[in-house]
């Protein structure tokens, strides 16, 4: 029998039976002692499966499964993103959550080669948060919790208008200025439309861009920025619906990326 008809079978069997407990019981009592235990099995048999490289392409039979709701879900098999990459660097390292599902992961990396790509001067991509290893609670965020989003600094420029590199999450203003070590520095909307635009086509997961948070105002320049560069119509659509500044937080120093569930991951439980 193919492995991944094997996978599959594995997974099915724990996965519907924590499925069957209401979301709203997991976090404490017995029905967390039945989602762990459920989880059991799933969690011997990860275990047991070969790792991929550093910057490997992940297979089909060491795919990944986001279970649950953004705020209130495990992540099994997660996809690591390596502390740092030809094109990116993981800025927050310490704190674990450096794992995604398989196809958030490899499509950071491809959007972070494909920027400097296209423009060598394009610093590397800082990542901060994705999800811990198994999901679960993420301290300091409501979500992140079935590895579905990731945190991504801004691009900016200095008062030169030299792309610079930053490992701090710098706030901007609706005119797109900031203030980073008491020197002025500017919103890049060019490369940060780049990088919006890199991720609406990502070939892995592209066309399950569920929001990209980020403020009004900077929204604004976005869109802006798209106009003037003659980006395709249907992008631009694509990209008003996904830009959005969620209820009661700003967001004016970082993106937060957050992809739908996949066809199979929905199948197992996964829930937008």
């Amino acid at each position: 029998m193919p492995r991944k008809f094997v996978l599959a079978a594995a997974v099915a069997v724990p996965v519907a039976a924590l499925a069957a407990v209401p979301l709203r019981q997991i976090p404490g009592g017995a029905a967390l002692q039945r989602s762990q235990a459920s989880w059991a099995p799933l969690r011997g048999l990860a275990a047991r499966w070969p790792q991929p490289g550093s910057h490997a392409r992940r297979t089909v039979e060491l795919e990944s499964l986001s279970w649950g709701l953004p705020a209130r879900g495990r992540l099994i098999n997660g996809a690591e993103l390596s502390a740092e990459g030809p094109h990116w660097r993981s800025i927050r390292t310490e704190v674990g959550r450096i794992y995604g599902t398989s196809e958030l992961v490899d499509g950071l990396r491809w959007a972070a080669e494909r920027l400097r790509v296209m423009d060598p001067e394009t610093p590397m991509l800082a990542v901060g948060d994705l999800s811990a290893e198994g999901g679960g609670r993420a301290p300091r965020h409501r979500s992140h919790q079935n590895g579905r989003d990731a945190d991504l600094n801004f691009f900016w420029t200095d008062a030169a208008e030299r792309p610079v590199f930053s490992e701090r999450m710098t706030s901007f203003d609706a005119k797109g200025r900031g203030d980073y070590a008491g020197r002025p520095v500017r919103f890049d909307a060019r490369r940060n439309w780049s990088l919006v635009a890199g991720l609406l086509t990502n070939p892995h997961f592209g066309r399950r861009v569920r929001w990209i948070f980020v403020s009004r105002g900077l929204r604004a320049l976005l869109l802006k920025e798209a106009a003037a560069a003659g980006a395709a119509p249907d992008l631009v659509a694509r990209a008003a619906k996904a830009l959005a500044q969620p209820p009661g937080s700003s967001h004016r120093n970082h993106f937060h990326l957050r992809i739908a569930c996949s066809a199979e991951d929905l199948r197992l439980g996964c829930r937008d």
